[in-house]
């Protein structure tokens, strides 16, 4: 599929064939208008735009916590390259054949380029079982929240109390607006969007479901894998599990067995993602150089605009080209964080880390 400048796909390979039916899923915001609009008319960009694609403070989506949900103003999803819009038109949907006895995994690749979306499925509980390729011990769950750029597999479960008499569910991917409006005065709760697809376990095509999501009761909370927040308000009834409390399926002593690693040194860098002097790292804005660079010339060269020292940034924000320099033979691990100042309260979302 292609999404702004890139496109988004799957490339799945087996180490043998799989013995349980699988389906690919690819999830993506779609604003309905090339990425060199949404380029040209950014408020946040070098030019400064009109940003009448985006949404002001007065109208813009925010999390449960408060922190800011996205920039560019929602208009529609996907799942598997379909939706509607506008949602009350009976256009296809994407849908997906389950086998009533048998386990039925899906691998989730979330595309979006703004949004993250809350999954769950009607009927179904979920059992994870891994995070961005890496299998995990399985943790289940009644929804999870994936963010652009990850990965998750999961199967589905049928409820016990499952309804006989249907054979086709809903599989829901909603936004996570809580609120729109920056002022007290202007909060409204659940402000949400959603898409959805078709899972069936009949061949009656494009037959819309009638099912229902599960009510999380204050006696029967729903559980949440990946919540970017510490926990949702008391009337919603949900219990947050950060993504830090899922466990790698592999035993300590695996890496060395299979790699031959054994008490290797890791590097570590923070990578504060933010919008200090617009998007920028660690408060430094990207300024390119203006020619083709090669190894070692980089101080000093005339060519590169240099970046004064790290504190002086962090106070008042930097345009220069930022390089970070990677010491050879070395494991690197990076953290993506996204830190923000929502209604005075200090916030910062966790995003992914990388080796």
């Amino acid at each position: 599929m292609k999404l702004s400048v890139y496109f988004v796909g799957m490339l799945i390979v087996h180490k043998a064939m799989p013995q349980y039916p699988q389906h690919g899923l690819l999830l993506t915001d779609w604003f309905h208008v090339h990425y060199d609009t949404m380029n040209i008319h950014s408020a946040f960009d070098r030019h400064v735009g009109s940003g009448d694609l985006q949404s002001g403070y007065d109208s813009r989506e925010f999390h449960v916590d408060g922190s800011e949900l996205a920039s560019f103003t929602y208009v529609s999803s996907l799942i598997g390259g379909r939706g509607r819009w506008p949602e009350h038109l009976s256009y296809p949907l994407a849908e997906y054949q389950l086998v009533g006895d048998a386990e039925n995994h899906f691998r989730l690749v979330c595309g979006a380029s703004e949004y993250s979306y809350e999954v769950l499925a009607d009927a179904h509980s979920i059992t994870l079982i891994a995070l961005d390729g890496h299998d995990i011990q399985p943790v289940s769950v009644d929804s999870f929240i994936i963010n652009p750029g990850e990965t998750m597999d999961f199967r589905l479960v049928p409820d016990q109390n499952m309804d006989e008499q249907s054979d086709r569910y809903w599989l829901r991917a909603r936004t996570l607006g809580a609120w729109r409006g920056f002022t007290e005065e202007k909060q409204k709760w659940n402000v949400t969007h959603e898409v959805k697809a078709i899972l069936a376990y009949d061949n009656k095509t494009q037959t819309d479901p009638t099912s229902s999501e599960r009510r999380c009761l204050s006696d029967q909370r729903c559980r949440v894998f990946n919540c970017p927040f510490a926990f949702y308000p008391p009337e919603r009834n949900h219990t947050c599990l950060p993504v830090t409390s899922a466990r790698s399926a592999y035993m300590p002593g695996w890496l060395d067995a299979e790699y031959g690693l054994n008490d290797y040194v890791t590097e570590e860098y923070f990578l504060n993602i933010g919008f200090v002097v617009g998007s920028s790292i660690n408060a430094v804005k990207f300024v390119p150089p203006r020619a083709l660079l090669r190894s070692g010339q980089f101080d000093g060269d005339r060519h590169v605009k240099q970046c004064p020292a790290e504190s002086v940034c962090q106070r008042n924000g930097c345009l220069c080209t930022h390089i970070k320099r990677l010491p050879y033979n070395k494991t690197i691990q990076v953290l993506n964080s996204s830190p923000a100042v929502p209604l005075a309260r200090q916030g910062c979302h966790v995003m992914w880390g990388a080796e």
